[in-house]
Order: C-alpha cells, then sequence, then structure tokens
C-alpha cells in the first residue's frame, strides 16, 4: 500500500472514531453564542501530540 492511501486510511478511521454528536452540540453553541453577539475564547498550547 502507498503512503498516501495508508494515510487516508488513518484519516478516515480517525474521523469515524469521533463522537460526531459532541461535535454537533459544540458547533451549536458556538453559533448560538455567536448569534447572540457573544464572545468565544479557545486556548491551546499550540503542542503536537507527540
Amino acid at each position: 500500500m502507498n503512503k498516501a492511501k495508508e494515510y487516508i486510511g488513518l484519516v478516515v478511521e480517525t474521523l469515524n472514531s469521533l463522537n460526531h454528536e459532541q461535535i454537533q452540540n459544540a458547533a451549536e453553541a458556538f453559533y448560538n453564542t455567536y448569534q447572540q453577539g457573544g464572545n468565544i475564547y479557545v486556548f491551546g498550547n499550540g503542542g503536537s501530540g507527540a
């Protein structure tokens, strides 16, 4: 198997393992906050997962 196909397979596997309901709930909360003129603050350390 070539590297591109292997990588795409891993990406698909990762996406399928996510909790889509939680992602949808977060997206709706962000959108509702935006619609109401609120602020959303997102923090991260900028590091890699390694």
